[in-house]
């Protein structure tokens, strides 16, 4: 009904440009790729991913805290490096706001994919606010792999 669209014709796509298997190569895509991330993810949890490592953060409860209040964070640190056969040293760091503390380890070994190991590392800190909480909290977890040249940067919100 609307004019100024009265005059175009709009064709879709040629059948022919279709490829027989569309339906096979997406459930093949949401297979391979998509349903190992949702099938890990939990609640309050954040997935990131770089070049070299995929990162899962998840707190232990809703990201809520008041003066005073602790959560808890788990990191697990999964390495997309196949071909990389060598352990790496991840250092972590915690960028908070004014009067928020973290407690936890401060580096954690990766191994390399191998017949004892596969690829993973796990880590558990606990935030604390201090005595001023804002409406939104932001802490920033800082992950750097020695060797490597760019940080992983992975910002969790925290309402107070």
């Amino acid at each position: 009904n609307n004019k100024a669209f009265s005059d175009f014709s709009v064709e879709i796509c040629d059948e022919d440009l279709i490829p027989e298997n569309v339906h096979e190569n997406l459930v093949k895509f949401v297979t391979d790729k998509v349903k190992p991330i949702t099938t890990n993810l939990v609640p309050y949890s954040i997935y990131e991913e770089n070049v070299f490592m995929n990162v899962q953060v998840s707190l232990d409860r809703a990201p809520e805290i008041a003066p005073g209040e602790e959560i808890g964070v788990h990191v697990s640190l999964r390495s997309k490096c196949y071909f990389e056969n060598e352990n790496r040293n991840m250092t972590m760091r915690w960028i908070l706001p004014e009067g928020f503390t973290a407690t936890g380890r401060k580096s954690i070994m990766m191994h390399a994919f191998n017949p004892h190991s596969d690829g993973t590392a796990e880590c558990d800190f606990v935030i604390k606010a201090g005595d001023t909480v804002d409406s939104m909290n932001r802490v920033i977890l800082e992950i750097d792999a020695l060797g490597r040249c760019t940080p992983m940067y992975i910002a969790i919100p925290l309402l107070g």
